[in-house]
């Protein structure tokens, strides 16, 4: 029979960690063989034999009692049990692959062994945001099925004071600080631990544990690596790629519109537009509409009971955006940009700035009107600014975006003559969808808050469809302001939203999500345009590019055609014109980028794509008969 000492000192003997090594390597061959399907070559061979070698050294060493280089076996084992303990609190993935396991701890042994030795308790300026951020990764996992990935990092260094607030519930802030009293509690268990341990032994034992864990690495064959298995080195990793990508990726799209050419420098023409006229063109980027959430595409609810009847509406109900990004969504409306920012195809990148620059030179004058964001000098507002900065005058509505309607409409009475283009772009259906009147909100219960988006689905989903009934009554308003005068008004939206659509929540969950964005309907945006009787008489060209237009209704077309669109449909000459994307002529050529299966269907069954592209020259779009 085992004494209680005899358990003891078998336990904390020399020969337990090599047990234990020898069990996890047991358990690495027994569940990689599971999963393999190449046999062993040299170079798992020899990462076996060197990593017994190496156990069998150590081994012998301790049972001469000459080895004085690493920690004691008792030590060692308390290491072993904080790695573990710490993989079971933080590590999201920890029993997604139970054969990854030796791995993990041999990582999270050595990393912890080797910053405490250089840096004693120090490194807890390392470990405490580290583990703070893994805890509140779990509970965005939980919550929003979503990681810290570089789409939430740009989200939130983009986040309005509302978007905040929306994520700002009671549960979520009673949540975070017992986040913040589990982490305060584990570091100071583990500063009263480490600070026990010799700083060169802790070195050492801590390098020869990530030597071991780069030996297994070596075992398992390439097909089956996977980051995971290393944490929580390529959590460490995950988490600063995701802010410089995030980073980046903001800086490389305002350098991309800074670098654009100002398309003017090029010589255009127009024939139809006179000065005084009395034409306004608005411009309309909306924010985060699903084209599947308005009544006039076939939504259940009434939530666009102007636009359903509008007068001289032209809908275009698929209509797929070039990404889930507001700016690359704006380069690609208001430039010849075709895709996004990431394509490596350079013919699908802008080579001109913006055609707001073009049709100002034209006899138009520009004025913009932004909502909120636009205020916070980030990565949306420099871009924006640069793309309408030819703008005569902007303005800037703080509030909900009918407070900025006064200045629509004064800008419309004090230039009855005048051509105008009205640029808006504004929150409008944005996160927190909170933009509604709330004491005639159509539908109801509606929740701003995004906590606990599941439990409160119907709430959330009701919010979102109060702003798209509120859109339909701000457009409403603008038409009437404009009355009998000559108009356009186009709106288009930047991007879709996700409220439980594909199984994601919000936009950032699709840096976790195994679909691209052009796999999911949240691309899929409204684009439509409404026009008076009288710019249809205007000019005979504007009759018949109107027509093209209804011509082109039932094809997939993306945000590409936009820019080539209103040059077609005021007549407008550049270089920078192509034909093919000009929705102005029947035979334009739709949309052949990627997109969601339920489009490629349609389109594969009615599509009306000519056999042969086009090949008019361009640069010159011919005036209608």
């Amino acid at each position: 029979m085992f004494s209680l000492h005899s358990i003891k000192r078998h336990l904390f003997s020399a020969r337990c960690p090599l047990i234990l090594l020898l069990i996890f390597a047991a358990i690495s061959i027994a569940f990689g063989a599971k999963h393999l399907f190449t046999p062993f070559d040299a170079i798992h061979i020899s990462a076996y034999a060197f990593m017994a070698l190496l156990a069998g050294a150590w081994f012998t060493l301790k049972t001469l009692r000459k080895d004085t280089s690493f920690l004691s076996s008792r030590s060692i084992l308390i290491l072993l049990g904080l790695s573990f303990v710490l993989n079971i609190v933080y590590n999201l993935y920890l029993w997604t692959d139970p054969w990854k396991l030796p791995l993990i701890l041999a990582t999270t042994l050595g990393m912890l062994a080797a910053t405490w030795a250089l840096m004693r308790s120090w490194a807890l300026i390392v470990w405490a945001p580290f583990f703070l951020l893994e805890l509140m990764q779990t509970c965005m996992y939980i919550q929003y099925g979503t990681t810290i990935n570089s789409l939430v990092v740009a989200a939130t260094l983009e986040a309005s004071p509302e978007e905040i607030s929306a994520y700002s519930g009671w549960g979520n802030i009673l949540s975070f600080t017992g986040l913040l009293i589990v982490t305060a509690a584990v570091c100071y268990g583990l500063h009263r631990c480490m600070r026990t341990f010799p700083k060169m032994q802790l070195l050492r034992t801590g390098l020869a544990s990530l030597g071991i864990m780069a030996l297994w690495g070596l075992s398992i064959p390439m097909e089956r690596q996977s980051q995971d298995y290393y944490w929580p080195g390529s959590e460490f990793y995950n988490l600063a790629n995701a802010y410089i990508e995030a980073v980046e990726t903001n800086e490389d799209t305002i350098n991309q519109v800074k670098s654009l050419p100002d398309p003017t420098e090029q010589p255009s023409r127009c024939d139809t537009i006179l000065p005084n006229q009395g034409i306004i063109l608005v411009v309309h980027i909306g924010e985060s509409v699903r084209a599947d959430r308005l009544s006039l595409n076939g939504y259940h609810r009434i939530t666009t009971p102007y636009l359903n009847t509008a007068p001289g509406l032209i809908n275009f109900p698929r209509t797929i955006s070039v990404a889930p990004d507001t700016c690359q969504a704006q380069i690609s409306i208001l430039t010849n940009g075709r895709r996004g920012l990431r394509d490596t195809d350079p013919c699908m990148q802008p080579t001109t700035g913006s055609i707001l620059n073009i049709i100002a030179k034209h006899n138009f004058d520009i004025y913009s009107f932004f909502g909120n964001k636009v205020a916070q000098k980030l990565k949306y507002d420099r871009v924006v600014r640069l793309l309408t900065q030819v703008s005569k005058q902007s303005y800037n509505s703080p509030a909900y975006p009918m407070s900025g309607l006064p200045d629509i409409k004064r800008t419309i009475d004090e230039n009855g003559s005048n051509n105008l283009v009205l640029f808006i772009n504004n929150e409008g259906t944005h996160t927190p969808f909170c933009y509604f009147d709330e004491q005639h909100a159509p539908f109801q219960p509606a929740f701003t808050s995004f906590e606990n988006p599941e439990a409160n689905a119907e709430g959330i989903n009701n919010a979102y469809d109060n702003t798209v009934y509120y859109l339909d009554d701000y457009i409403r308003q603008i038409v009437g302001y404009m009355g009998n005068r000559p108009f356009v008004y186009l709106y288009i939206s930047d991007h879709g939203e996700f409220l439980g659509h594909d199984g994601i929540w919000g936009r950032g969950g699709l840096g976790n999500s195994t679909l691209r964005y052009h796999d999911t309907t949240g691309c899929i945006v409204p684009f439509f345009l409404i026009t008076s009787p009288s710019f249809e008489k205007l000019h005979p060209h504007y009759a018949k590019a109107l027509d093209g237009l209804r011509s082109n209704t039932e094809k997939t077309i993306g945000q590409e055609h936009i820019f080539h669109t209103l040059l077609g449909l005021f007549g407008i000459a550049t270089p920078y014109y192509d034909p093919t994307l000009d929705l102005t002529r029947p035979n334009a050529s739709p949309y052949t980028g990627d997109m969601p299966e339920c489009l490629k269907k349609q389109q594969n069954t009615a599509s009306t794509e000519p056999k042969e592209r086009q090949q008019a020259a361009i640069g010159t779009p011919k005036p209608h008969a």
